[in-house]
């Protein structure tokens, strides 16, 4: 009897290894090369915002306030930024500035068109579709937001507002993924250093929200902004490189901001 309970046993303990190594395989089955669109020429601008939040992870350490995370996010965008001239990086150093909060940028929608805001409304509402915390809510998000640039690509708007909408929607696309995935390691980071007060469950939804507007905030506040600058491996308008900084710093800071109580 007792030789055919430890089979019995041992039988179990073989299922559920099984089993929870399925799960953890499973655990991230949406990977960035999943999520990335061919088709958004500014594709990159969210690649590189994930890109830099991996680097800011490795620095949650040094964050007390937001002024720390402020300056760590320009120092981390400084390093790799080349050939910009003293106005770009003012402008850039501003964007993460007034977008590192839990808030988020303001977008002046004011320059955009009827058409321009009309998309930039039906991209904020993606977030209002991921009600729940899986990988279905995910996809679908993940989905609707290709689906929508590839119909601002083929409008009629003009060039600057596209430039604006597809470097938002990466944005926010990319950010989607990076939160869904990466959240609770920050809060583990964060909870290891301090007592927290935790104000609700972490929304990954509104990050992304945040996120998006901070882009567009940034972006948008680029227009007077010429000329490009060597961000990394890429060269990039100097827009292009405030709106990466502007999503990292709604990004960073809506997290933190969710996790302190900002």
């Amino acid at each position: 009897m007792k030789r055919y309970l430890i089979l019995f046993l041992f039988a179990i303990g073989t299922f559920l290894n099984v089993y929870a190594n399925d799960f953890d395989s499973k655990k991230k089955q949406i990977s960035e090369k999943d999520i990335a669109n061919p088709n958004n020429v500014y594709d990159y601008v969210g690649l590189e915002h994930n890109a830099y939040l991996k680097d800011l992870s490795k620095l949650l350490g040094k964050v007390k306030t937001e002024k720390d995370l402020e300056g760590i996010i320009y120092e981390l965008i400084q390093g790799d930024v080349k050939q910009a001239t003293p106005e770009t990086m003012a402008y850039i150093k501003k964007q993460i500035v007034e977008c590192t909060s839990i808030e988020g940028g303001t977008p002046n929608l004011n320059q955009l068109s009827s058409n321009g805001l009309r998309f930039y409304n039906q991209l904020i509402d993606v977030f209002s579709m991921c009600t729940s915390n899986t990988e279905i809510c995910l996809l679908k998000g993940i989905n609707e937001f290709k689906k929508i640039e590839d119909q601002i690509t083929s409008s009629t708007i003009d060039k600057r507002e596209k430039e604006i909408l597809l470097s938002s929607s990466a944005v926010g696309r990319y950010s989607i993924h990076y939160w869904f995935y990466n959240a609770t390691s920050w809060a583990n980071s964060i909870r290891g250093r301090r007592q927290i007060q935790e104000r609700r469950p972490f929304s990954w939804g509104e990050m992304g929200k945040v996120d998006l507007q901070s882009a567009g905030a940034a972006g948008l506040a680029g227009a007077v902004i010429g000329g490009t600058v060597s961000l990394g491996a890429l060269t990039v308008p100097s827009w292009a490189a405030g709106a990466v900084a502007g999503g990292i710093g709604g990004s960073a800071g809506n997290a933190i901001g969710q996790l302190l109580g900002w």
